[in-house]
């Protein structure tokens, strides 16, 4: 920072200084010197800074005053060292302070004012004013709060300036995308878009090309009914379009003033622009785009005192990319119905064959083949459906009478013999009823000996009597012997855990245990089938005889064939569906197989194409849905 002495301003000075940096408001850095100027001035300051502030690191010397000659900021590290405490200082206090320095060996007061915006605080202003009392320099402060709200105004004016620029720009762009529109083939469209853009960019000429294959073809110039392609200045014009296009992105000559983030276009290659331009002229193109393809070229050129800026340049390619697709649409319909049959075949083919999407188009082309296969193919179709083992015999032990359950002597998976009990049924009310049953028939005895000396009605009577009595006490009887089941052959139990329900009623026929007879077992375990439930869908493809295997649950590792030997033609509802019962015989029993075991079992049907196989159940439900 160049060492400066405080300085008398009058009011008109600081007044013209106030309209310079209201002049500058459209510009960060100039706003920003001649801000701290002003401040300094205000409070008689020999020299300031503008500090940037940067989250999670250290703030940034932007600009200072007095600025060095060449307008460059030199400041020697250990004062900005020293400013850059205060600024750290001030921006914890979060308000205008002010801090007594030494550099060298002078001593300052720094007054740090806060530069904010809406929502934050963006920087922070220093000004070195020369050492005096507290007292003299708090009259300043007020002016330099003044001065810093002219940064808010200055954020605010610019915000305005660029909406104002955005709308103007939209205006433009529906401007020209509206004559686009209303134009009714693609030669007025392009003339209406050349014209258009013309007037709103103040050009003094515009020029559209379109492409053909890897050239360009002038096909409209504003203020021009029919372009001569064989002038010179047109060929020049297409050859800078032509330049543009295969470059893909916008091309402007000169462009020697681009700065910042338009700096790109003086990397550009120019050649061709360079030609066509003028010591008078300025030219910029961009490309057509519609889709993935470049369509054409617009081409503008403007008076070099009015020279073609960045934001220019944008709003030209907006404007472009905005009336492409119009132009696009308007080139496609003037074309005879074959040229565009052709076309879209050629973009159709360019799209499948081309290198865009290769995972999306290999993953499409597998599919493909794979469907096309699935066509031709045959597999071994299989019915699916659920099984349970079940003992091929099964003996039924039901409930004698109807009674209560009074012991129980065996559960599910005991082995029994033959003679060994099951059950026994509380008799207790068959042996009163028995023994009521034989006093009456006693009394029926005495009453019929009685009247053997009377009539011979009587002892009719009394003799039928003791029948019945004699019929109701042998029942009673045999009812009791029956309240002791045991089993009538050897087997095991499959069906009947009463073990906690004794006292339970039962009734008469009810059953109580299943038994699977040990016919040509070996090894004391019962013979197995499997008890397949096919879905009513799946039924129709089912036939005795036919083969497959099965997997039960309990061991999914090991498979099982089995031959179909009978299908039960009587559906079973079961859990919202129907299936038929399959019974099947089984290759090979294993230890590991007890009755109960559920798994899955496929049945083999025929080869079949795959594409049935796959669809076939979807077919069947779409024949339903749309049957009427």
């Amino acid at each position: 920072m160049p060492p400066a002495t405080a300085t008398k301003v009058t009011n008109d000075q600081l007044q013209q200084l106030a309209a310079q940096v209201e002049a500058a408001a459209g510009q960060d850095l100039p706003f920003l010197t001649l801000l701290i100027e002003l401040m300094a001035k205000l409070v008689g300051g020999v020299s300031g800074a503008v500090f940037v502030l940067r989250e999670d690191q250290p703030s940034r010397l932007v600009t200072v005053y007095p600025m060095a000659p060449g307008r460059h900021v030199q400041v020697e590290p250990d004062r900005v060292e020293i400013l850059r405490d205060c600024v750290q200082r001030c921006e914890k206090a979060g308000q205008l302070s002010v801090y007594r320095i030494a550099m060298g060996n002078s001593v300052y007061h720094a007054i740090c004012t806060p530069l904010e915006s809406e929502t934050a605080t963006d920087g922070i202003a220093v000004v070195l004013a020369p050492d005096q009392d507290q007292e003299r320099i708090q009259p300043f402060l007020a002016h330099l709060q003044w001065a810093a709200r002219l940064y808010k105004l200055h954020l605010s004016s610019r915000g305005l300036r660029r909406q104002l620029r955005e709308n103007a720009g939209a205006r433009r762009a529906l401007s020209v995308l509206t004559a686009a529109q209303q134009a009714g083939r693609f030669h007025e469209s392009c003339m209406a878009v050349c014209n258009a853009l013309s007037v709103e960019l103040n050009a003094s000429r515009v020029a559209i090309g379109w492409a053909r294959g890897s050239s360009i073809r002038l096909v409209a110039m504003s203020d021009t009914d029919n372009v001569d392609r064989r002038q010179e200045l047109s060929e020049a014009i297409a050859s800078a379009m032509e330049e543009c296009m295969d470059q893909g992105r916008a091309v402007a000559a000169p462009a020697d003033h681009f700065q910042g983030e338009d700096q790109w276009l003086q990397q550009v290659v120019s050649r061709c622009h360079h030609e066509l331009a003028t010591e008078q002229e300025g030219v910029v193109s961009v490309p057509l785009r519609h889709g993935d393809e470049i369509g054409g070229v617009l081409t503008a050129e403007r008076p070099r005192s009015r020279p073609f800026e960045g934001s220019d340049v944008t709003q030209f390619q907006v404007i472009a990319d905005l009336v492409a697709p119009a132009l696009a649409d308007r080139h496609r319909g003037d074309r005879p119905a074959a040229v565009q049959l052709w076309q879209d075949l050629r973009t159709l083919a360019g799209r499948v064959i081309g290198p865009e999407h290769v995972g999306l188009k290999l993953v499409a082309l597998t599919v493909s083949v794979l469907l096309i296969a699935s066509c031709f193919v045959k597999w071994n179709y299989r019915v699916e459906a659920p099984f349970v083992f079940e003992a091929r015999e099964k003996r039924v032990y039901a409930s004698p009478y109807t009674g209560h359950i009074e012991e129980v002597f065996a559960r599910n998976g005991d082995p029994v013999k033959a003679g060994d009990p099951l059950v026994r049924m509380d008799a207790r009310p068959l042996e009163l009823m028995r023994d009521g049953a034989e006093s009456q028939l006693a009394v029926a005895i005495i009453d019929h000996r009685r009247s053997l000396g009377g009539s011979p009605d009587d002892a009719e009577r009394y003799k039928a009597m003791m029948r019945v009595y004699e019929v109701e006490r042998d029942l009673y009887a045999r009812q009791i012997a029956d309240a002791h089941i045991v089993a009538v052959e050897d087997g095991v139990v499959v069906t009947g855990d009463w073990q906690e329900r004794k006292g339970v009623r039962v009734e008469l026929g009810q059953t109580l245990f299943e038994v699977a007879p040990l016919h040509g077992s070996e090894d004391g375990r019962p013979l197995l089938r499997a008890m397949i439930r096919v879905d009513e869908r799946d039924i129709d493809q089912v036939r005795l005889g036919g083969t497959g295997a099965l997997a039960a649950r309990g061991n999914p590792s090991v498979t099982v064939n089995f031959t179909v030997t009978r299908v039960v033609p009587v559906g079973v509802a079961h859990e919202g569906g129907t299936f038929f019962p399959v019974y099947c015989e089984l290759e090979r029993e294993e230890d590991w197989m007890r009755p109960g075991f559920e798994g899955v079992a496929k049945i083999d049907v025929a080869s079949r194409r795959v594409i049935w196989i796959m669809t076939h159940k979807l077919v069947d439900f779409l024949r339903l849905a749309l049957w009427w």
